[in-house]
């Protein structure tokens, strides 16, 4: 009589066993395998939990799988363990998902374990510097650095907040001990010019990079990154250059065609721009910037159609101001809605809303016979003015911090030429699309021009301009100049007086009120600019060389979305000089010209 043999157990299998597996993993890069093979380990070999959880942990960050190492981390503190890994597993999440307070209490309560923790002290100091927390990330950032001394990032994140306390020189010898310190070899070489390149240190950035491609020539990255630091510097045809070179080392590279892409734009050659994002595309289809910056060179270029219908990816790119709001209610693609109220929600800017609120009278007038109920939710300073224009059709405007009432469709304002079929820059809507009630006021022979100066907001440099790049307008004769500034963003001390426009601004309609006493707006691009542009005033804007798309590329002194604007434009990236002069030229010309 013959027994079929029986299948043996596998054999136990030690937490040293299972690291030096691991290892191997990890040395293929097979980070996702190496989290599948952990739960079979724990499935048929009965290993303790506690173990093969901080393993996940360290398995899932080592592949920055974040989610995963979240999800050990829990499992892990809720079992009663709690070691450093899984806090920074919990804080890195937390990072992610912008909750900046959980994340520095979860590293905190990481840095009470027992040991030495040189990446919960980098991702404390990293956080806390993005913060504006200066002296804290300092803090953190040097014990990061004793404890590792040759961490690009730790120097890196040191200097950018030393720097910011004001001891320049402490921030340029840390980037000197950066340099000097790095190895000759292309990874080291490519990780100090990104650090150097966080710190602005161009040139030096610029240096390493090159000293990386000289190491390995056959690597894209160093071209890369090289391009992009050419860009800024203003050496647009060597930046090119750059890119072409890490296409030709790799045909798939969806960055280097993405940022070649941008620079094309900015350098306004837009259809090239295009097929180099279509270019990007192709590689990686669901890339939703390059979908956005696709969008905005197309509008730029004025081809509304395809541009409007690319816009609407904003809402899947991470970098897009408005979150994508969470409505139950469907959201409404042009289709009839007999009987149905429809939410038009704001998004962006004031200046963005102001731009698009002339399609609202349109859509309230394709609506008509259908018995829609069109509601109407803007930034809360605009509210006055928008319901102070009593379009028809329009059942309520809301202020974005108001509660909403009941709706069944919504759609946001951005959207509205994409579904009233706006395809051409011939068929925006007529100017004005604002109006105020308040009367023009007697002057007293001079013109009267209102200014503002800066673009609105302390993080937009680039489309602003500071006081001392505006005052030559102040010098010229026969002009009353009002300032159209928001309170405390007036001149400097010491400097000229220019009479404000109202009394305190509160909101968008006391502005339009006091342009309506204006001759002529003078302003950056900014809101100010879309008001004076919607209400019909006349608006000298001042644009950056890479002008928002709002302003059409091609249309140099004109403006078809505002017919009354006239525009000067930057000859060179941060350089106001000469649109300045040339301003002052036309204003002198239109001021010697006012009616006494």
């Amino acid at each position: 009589m013959t027994t079929e043999p029986v299948a043996s157990p596998p054999a136990p299998m030690t937490l040293l066993a299972v690291d030096r597996r691991l290892a191997q993993w990890l040395g293929r890069r097979e980070f996702a395998q190496a989290l599948a093979w952990l739960d079979t380990v724990g499935a048929a070999h009965a290993q303790p939990a506690l173990p093969l959880e901080l393993r996940r942990v360290r398995v899932a960050l080592a592949g920055r799988l974040v989610e995963p190492a979240a999800a050990a981390a829990r499992r892990a503190l809720a079992a009663g363990a709690g070691e450093a890994l899984h806090h920074l597993a919990l804080a890195l999440l937390a990072r992610r998902e912008q909750r900046w307070d959980d994340a520095l209490a979860a590293l905190a309560q990481g840095l009470q374990q027992p040991g030495t923790h040189p990446d919960l002290y980098l991702e404390q100091g990293e956080l806390l510097l993005q913060r504006g927390r200066h002296a804290a990330a300092a803090q953190a950032l040097e014990a990061a650095l004793n404890l590792l001394p040759d961490s690009l990032r730790a120097a890196s994140g040191l200097a950018s907040a030393v720097a910011a306390l004001g001891d320049g020189a402490r921030a340029a010898l840390i980037v000197q001990q950066m340099v000097a310190r790095a190895p000759a070899t292309a990874d080291a070489q490519f990780a100090l010019g990104n650090a150097l390149r966080g710190l602005q240190q161009l040139p030096l950035a610029l240096s390493a990079f090159e000293r990386a491609s000289t190491h390995d020539p056959a690597r894209p990255g160093p071209w890369v990154n090289r391009g992009a630091l050419l860009r800024r510097l203003g050496r647009s045809e060597e930046a090119l250059q750059a890119y072409a070179q890490a296409i030709a080392l790799d045909p798939a590279s969806a960055i280097a065609y993405a940022n070649r892409a941008n620079l094309l734009r900015a350098m306004e050659r837009l259809e090239e721009a295009v097929q180099d994002y279509d270019r990007a595309l192709a590689i990686a289809p669901q890339d939703a910037q390059v979908h956005w910056n696709k969008a905005t060179t197309l509008l730029a270029a004025g081809h509304l159609a395809e541009g409007f219908a690319e816009y609407e990816w904003r809402w899947q790119w991470s970098g897009f101001p408005t979150r994508r709001p969470g409505f139950a209610q469907p959201a409404w693609q042009g289709e009839p809605i007999p009987g149905k109220t429809l939410l038009v929600h704001t998004e962006q800017g004031a200046g963005e809303v102001i731009q698009f609120l002339r399609f609202v009278p349109a859509l309230a007038a394709s609506l008509q016979g259908q018995g829609v109920r069109l509601l109407l939710q803007v930034p809360a300073p605009l509210q006055a003015l928008v319901a102070a224009q009593a379009w028809p059709g329009l059942a309520a405007v809301l202020g974005a911090d108001a509660p909403l009432p009941p709706f069944d469709r919504h759609v946001a304002i951005g959207s509205l030429p994409l579904r009233l079929g706006i395809t051409t820059l011939e068929m925006l809507p007529a100017q004005p699309s604002l109006r105020t009630a308040t009367p023009q006021q007697p002057g007293d022979g001079r013109l009267r021009v209102g200014l503002a100066w800066d673009s609105g907001t302390a993080r937009d440099p680039v489309h602003g301009l500071r006081w001392d790049q505006v005052q030559p307008l102040l010098d010229l004769p026969g002009i009353a100049w009002f300032s159209l500034q928001p309170p405390g963003h007036g001149a400097p001390p010491g400097m000229p007086p220019i009479e404000p426009a109202g009394s305190g601004f509160t909101d968008w309609n006391a502005v339009a009120q006091a342009m309506a006493g204006l001759d002529l707006v003078v302003t950056a691009c900014s809101a100010t600019a879309h008001l004076a542009g919607a209400l019909g005033k006349p608006v000298w804007v001042l644009l950056a060389h890479e002008a928002r798309w709002h302003w059409v590329a091609h249309q140099r002194e004109g403006n078809p979305w505002y017919p009354s604007a006239r525009l000067f434009r930057q000859e060179r990236a941060g350089e106001w000089g000469d649109a300045v002069a040339r301003l002052c030229e036309a204003l002198a010309r239109q001021a010697g010209q006012a009616p006494a």
